[in-house]
């Protein structure tokens, strides 16, 4: 890292004191890290660790309690019921089901899009090979640019393929097209999916964490619940899966979009019989996989119910301060307690039968590594990243030197927002940039006098917008890897989807996310508001933006 280090500016060039400077070099070297990928994005999370206590900006003890948040232990409660999902092999059904009739990319995009919202991005892109595989065809490209259907393929859970000989052998570019378009489809469905709820992507649950702590200091609760981010996220995911389907639809088959079109029947039919069959090979369900969709629905209502708005929830029962950390915990906690097979004790013992021990629907052994420790690490580096700035100044710098933009109209500042995080979300991950921009916004919003939701709101959105390149997230890397896609195809279809997805939240802003946040009213007053730490990147490149 030291060699990374010594290409780095040996100062600051602003009229502040060491410590902000110190700070805001850590923050740059963070920051180019997590675009340019020359560490893990976790360890890179990790450098606060050490640097800030190097520098004087804090201590480690201060340091170290960023790591381990109520944000942090809500993304681990989620992430054992998407890990218990997958292993169950729930997602099978959901994508067999959805894929009854091949050409109906609405269904595919749905899919996808309700599975993330409820769980979480990452899980189900981890899942898509295997989606994908279930009809998937072995296809050999001729010099016409159609394709070579050799046979029909089925893929077990090992990862085996399986090749049925029975399979018809046919020629079409069609099924060719249909194939990239379900592949997209899917990565999509898994990016919009994510906005619609709290615990979709990791962008939603850090800014979920930063109005927590806003408010906090404010002594007021925040509005943002799973309930508000589903009334919110909600109409632009679905929304957007409308244009999606559109868009797609025209791209890979313009005119013979509709299944009952011209000579594309029979490929249809085929493919239909196909998927029928591999529906019919399904065994009937299992323990396991009813014991882990009802553990899933219970989270969802408890997510649901704890803070409804409409009427009083949960939450207020119990006398102390109750997040929807305490839910996604316990579920998780009841996974690894709840046994993965009826167990053959006491009544369900059959006469003569011993008693034995069955496994829980989760073991830390195979769930453990599965976490996404990268995640969590980055996190609590993001808000280490916070502790610095306040306790240095440099959040207060920073918040003079964005003055600069302030005779702009709040459309165009919030435009500028999207657009910046549109950019760098497509060239790194949507958490860096998040962790990047949002800090930024809020000090924006502070020294405008803007409600710090009307500016970060949508900007976190446009951080789920990753729709262009295979590296711009997992989701697009897998499907890219499946030999489906061009790179011409994701660039064009996902640089129209970033056109789209931007109008539709720049919308939301106006319309339903400024009536059902209020957002015409400034939360608290200027005095009050605790200005927000923000990245010394951000710093630099703002006022420039605005000239």
């Amino acid at each position: 890292m030291s060699r990374d280090l010594k290409f780095m500016p040996p100062r600051i060039s602003c009229h502040c004191d060491k410590k902000k400077m110190q700070c805001g070099y850590v923050i740059i070297v963070m920051a180019i890290y997590w675009m340019t990928a020359v560490l893990p994005m976790g360890i890179t999370g990790l450098i606060p660790v050490f640097m800030f206590p190097m520098f004087g900006v804090i201590g480690v003890m201060e340091v170290a309690t960023n790591y381990i948040k109520n944000i942090h232990l809500l993304l681990m409660g989620s992430m054992f019921v998407a890990i218990a999902i997958e292993q169950h092999g729930i997602h099978r059904r959901v994508a067999l089901g959805a894929l009854e009739h091949h050409w109906n990319i609405t269904q595919k995009t749905e899919n996808k899009g309700e599975m993330n919202a409820c769980i979480r991005n990452y899980p189900p892109s981890s899942r898509q090979d295997a989606e994908l595989g279930e009809v998937n065809m072995a296809l050999d490209t001729d010099e016409n640019d159609g394709i070579k259907v050799i046979s029909h393929r089925a893929i077990d859970e090992a990862g085996d393929t399986k090749t049925d000989d029975a399979e018809l052998l046919v020629e079409s570019k069609y099924l060719s097209n249909t194939a990239a378009m379900i592949a997209l489809a899917a990565s999509y469905g898994s990016n919009i999916g994510g906005v619609a709820t709290m615990i979709g992507t990791n962008p939603n649950v850090y800014l979920y964490g930063q109005m927590e702590m806003l408010y906090k200091s404010n002594d007021m609760d925040s509005p943002l619940t799973y309930v508000t981010w589903l009334a919110m996220g909600v109409p632009s995911a679905l929304i957007a899966l409308v244009f999606c389907y559109i868009l797609l639809q025209l791209y890979f088959l313009g005119m013979n979009c509709c299944p009952g079109s011209s000579s594309n029947l029979g490929d249809t039919e085929r493919s239909k019989a196909a998927l029928k069959k591999q529906q019919a090979q399904l065994p009937p369900m299992s323990w396991a996989e009813g014991s882990t969709l009802f553990f899933f629905l219970l989270l969802t209502l408890l997510f649901f119910f704890r803070k409804p708005g409409f009427m009083t929830g949960y939450g207020t029962l119990f006398g102390t301060e109750l997040t929807d950390a305490v839910p996604a915990i316990l579920v998780a906690t009841l996974l690894f307690i709840f046994p993965s097979k009826l167990p053959k004790i006491l009544c369900f013992r059959k006469k003569g039968e011993e008693a034995e021990s069955v496994p829980s629907l989760l073991e830390w052994k195979t769930s453990g590594p599965r976490l996404p420790w990268s995640a969590l690490l980055l996190i609590g580096g993001a808000f280490a990243i916070e502790m610095g700035s306040k306790k240095s100044g440099l959040s207060d710098w920073l918040k003079i030197q964005l003055q600069g933009l302030e005779s702009l109209p709040d459309i165009a500042v919030l435009c500028v927002c999207m657009l910046v995080v549109t950019i760098f979300t497509n060239i790194t991950c949507g958490m860096a940039t998040s962790s990047v921009f949002i800090p930024i916004y809020i000090n924006m919003a502070s020294a405008f006098d803007i409600h710090p939701l009307y500016l970060v709101l949508p900007s976190c959105l446009m951080a789920s917008s990753t729709f262009m390149l295979p590296a711009s997230n997992p989701t697009n890397a897998i499907v890219y890897e499946t030999g489906l896609l061009r790179i011409k195809d994701m660039v064009i279809c996902g640089f129209f989807m970033n056109i789209i997805f931007f109008l539709i939240n720049l919308l939301g802003a106006e319309t339903w996310m400024t009536s059902l946040f209020d957002l015409n009213t400034l939360p608290f007053n200027e005095t009050m508001m605790s200005p927000m730490p923000s990245m010394a990147m951000g710093g630099g490149m703002m006022p420039g933006m605005g000239h």
